[in-house]
């Protein structure tokens, strides 16, 4: 995938939820790790765990 799909991918997926967002605090201390790799896989990690936490909740509704 390129930077733009992945980007429209992104903005079709209905995502009203702010509460399920990363913050910029949350980014934040990811970047403190100041090891770039695991910073991003730890915001990819945190972005689906969020992700996870929000499809139950919708479900259990």
């Amino acid at each position: 995938m390129t930077i733009e799909q992945i980007k429209k991918y992104i903005d079709k997926t209905p995502c009203q939820n702010q509460f399920y967002s990363m913050t910029l605090d949350d980014w934040m201390e990811i970047i403190k790790s100041g090891d770039i790799l695991n910073a991003a896989y730890l915001a990819f990690c945190y972005g689906r765990a969020k992700g996870y936490r929000l499809a139950k909740k919708e479900a259990a509704k």
